[in-house]
């Protein structure tokens, strides 16, 4: 009999987590073999039962949690353990953000890179913050439904959900209403994804279709749209083949996320930061860090210029550099309609920089970059032909941040600061802000 009354089953083992991975599952080696299960977090004992394996790693379920950390409180969501959009809602936003705080650190150390200051986590709303996101849908003939959602936690199917309380309005409580009506026309088999946008006062939503809709599809997509204040986006191809359903009354998404005085308008397949509180936050964070030493600064992966144009209105001149022309060309736009005439934008393959290019833009006082997960790939190396004295690196993956920091500091660079923000609370997804300096 086991200790918790139940009876001993031999292929249950016990164990104690030490690793939390990237996609928030807890794992542990055992006798040589890398054990991963689903729930259970580092310092947590457990006893597990092996389902399967993959490669040299055994995937388990958990049986039975003997040691459970303080932490740990009750789902907010209904469709948690299900759906894999979320896999951290059992535990308090505290926790959360200790663990990942202690990821970013361990990945620092593994680096032999030392902090200066570790900054407090910076901590924002636990749900509705969620302004960007890629639904996905299925259809079963087999239930003669369609699916739509989140993939599960483990696996490529689609989870069945009703809501999202991740997800800002009007989405979040809309999933099922938006399924019957998709599920209704058509295109019912014919939509493997939706994405939605949210800015402030108007929504999108941008439906992936194979075959072309009837008008009678677009009478049912459009009243759904209508009806929660959400302008139609088709997308019959590749992303540049998105566009409005009425081109002739298109609304344009913008966000303000310092206030009315700079407004920025994007494409609703446009990366942004997800998180508006968050995105504030990262923009405060890198303006303090930058201003009022520096008056000449590079923004690198600038995007629609979110971190380029506030800069703009504190230095003398901001340069923008990124590799895909449709975001430059709105960060220009975006430039224009806010009067800001001290930000300049080029366009450029930043993981596969000319060197001699890059530095033929000169010297800066400070360098900004907000890569993609992968890193900042051929770039890195030239950053300190370009003498900055400051360097903030914005990153959604503390793997490629770690790495990259031992390039910057090979080059004579220290870690003033490093933290944790919590942009997207409830997941394993882990948003840093790292500042260098030289010296």
């Amino acid at each position: 009999m086991a200790s918790d009354g139940s009876i001993a089953d031999p292929n249950v083992i016990a164990l104690r987590i030490d690793v939390v991975e990237d996609d928030g599952w807890g794992s542990t080696v055992v006798a040589g073999r890398r054990i991963r299960v689903k729930g259970v977090h580092v310092g947590e004992s457990a006893r597990v039962k092996v389902i399967r394996r993959e490669g040299r790693t055994s995937i388990a379920e958990l049986v039975h949690l003997d040691d459970a950390l303080p932490g740990r409180t009750q789902p907010l969501c209904a469709h948690f353990g299900a759906c894999g959009g979320c896999t951290l809602q059992h535990f308090s936003q505290a926790q959360q953000l200790a663990e990942k705080q202690q990821h970013m650190l361990e990945l620092f150390n593994a680096q032999g890179i030392a902090v200066g200051k570790i900054a407090a986590p910076e901590l924002g709303p636990v749900q509705g913050y969620r302004r960007r996101a890629r639904l996905s849908a299925r259809y079963t003939q087999k239930r003669q439904r369609l699916f739509l959602g989140f993939r599960e936690a483990a696996g490529h199917v689609v989870a069945d959900i009703n809501s999202c309380p991740m997800l800002t309005a009007p989405f979040a409580n809309e999933i099922s209403s938006l399924r019957a009506v998709i599920e209704a026309t058509t295109l019912h088999a014919a939509v493997p994804q939706v994405e939605i946008a949210v800015g402030d006062g108007t929504a999108a939503m941008v439906v992936r279709h194979l075959l072309p809709p009837t008008s009678a599809d677009l009478r049912a997509l459009r009243r759904w749209c209508d009806t929660h204040n959400v302008v139609l986006w088709l997308q019959p191809g590749g992303s540049e083949t998105a566009c409005t359903s009425d081109p002739e009354s298109p609304k344009q998404l913008t966000y303000a996320d310092l206030g009315d005085d700079l407004r920025m308008a994007f494409h609703p397949l446009d990366f942004i930061q997800v998180n508006a509180v968050m995105n504030r936050r990262l923009i405060e964070l890198c303006l303090a860090a930058i201003v009022p030493d520096a008056q000449r600064v590079l923004d690198l992966f600038c995007g629609i210029g979110n971190f380029t144009l506030p800069l703009a209105r504190e230095v003398a001149q901001v340069i923008g550099v990124e590799g895909n022309r449709d975001l430059v060309q709105r960060a220009q736009q975006n430039a224009q309609s806010n009067g800001i005439r001290n930000a300049r934008f080029i366009v450029h393959d930043l993981h596969a920089a000319d060197a001699r290019r890059v530095a033929a833009l000169g010297t800066f006082d400070a360098v900004v970059l907000d890569p993609p997960r992968s890193g900042a790939g051929a770039v890195l190396r030239v950053i300190p032909q370009l003498a900055p004295r400051t360097v903030v690196y914005i990153s959604c993956n503390p793997v490629t941040l770690a790495s990259d920091a031992r390039l910057l500091v090979n080059a004579g660079y220290r870690v003033r600061e490093a933290r944790v923000l919590d942009m997207f609370p409830n997941t394993a997804h882990v948003e840093c802000c790292a500042v260098f300096e030289m010296g």
